[in-house]
């Protein structure tokens, strides 16, 4: 799934619902808050740095992670900074970091970036031995 989105920050709750939602129709409703709520600072970030007028969010699975990417037009890499305790802002970059297995960002050839999360998808516990023990 990738979509379009229009640089407004009031447009974040539409992604983060977007999100849930794609993620409900694939049955992985078990990462779907952490997946959200890292797509939200992702695109926070975007709309706050970049000068188009639109960002690119990605959502794709594979049968061990999600991943979310996020394109714009800066071509300032994201800075990880570590917030205050009075501080409002600066903890975005901290919260993808403790829900993303990794994380990181790339230069694109528009001259912008695409910074990238991915989370591990749960495995279910089967409630029995682990079958790798004798």
């Amino acid at each position: 799934m990738t979509v379009a989105i229009p640089i407004e920050s009031a447009r974040v709750g539409g992604v983060r619902r977007e999100m849930v939602a794609a993620l409900e129709r694939w049955g992985l409703d078990a990462v779907a808050d952490d997946v959200a709520l890292v797509a939200s600072e992702l695109v926070s970030n975007a709309v706050r740095h970049a000068s188009a007028r639109e960002v690119q969010v990605g959502l794709w699975a594979t049968p061990e992670t999600v991943v979310v990417e996020v394109v714009d037009d800066a071509p300032q890499p994201p800075r990880y900074v570590i917030a205050a305790a009075e501080d409002e802002r600066g903890r975005g970059l901290q919260i993808v970091d403790a829900l993303a297995s990794c994380w990181g960002w790339r230069r694109c050839g528009s001259g912008g970036k695409a910074v990238w999360a991915e989370l591990a998808i749960p495995v279910p516990e089967t409630g029995g031995r682990n079958r790798w023990i004798a």
